[in-house]
């Protein structure tokens, strides 16, 4: 994901696309763990 946001616009957009992914993957499973 980042590295097609870099591509198309820069290292910027893709440092700030990669982020929102990886804390993604991080919170949701502790988030579902936590209501389950």
């Amino acid at each position: 994901m980042s590295a097609h946001a870099s591509a198309g616009l820069g290292g910027g957009a893709g440092f700030l696309a990669g982020w929102p992914v990886m804390l993604d993957h991080l919170l949701i499973p502790s988030v579902a763990y936590l209501f389950c």
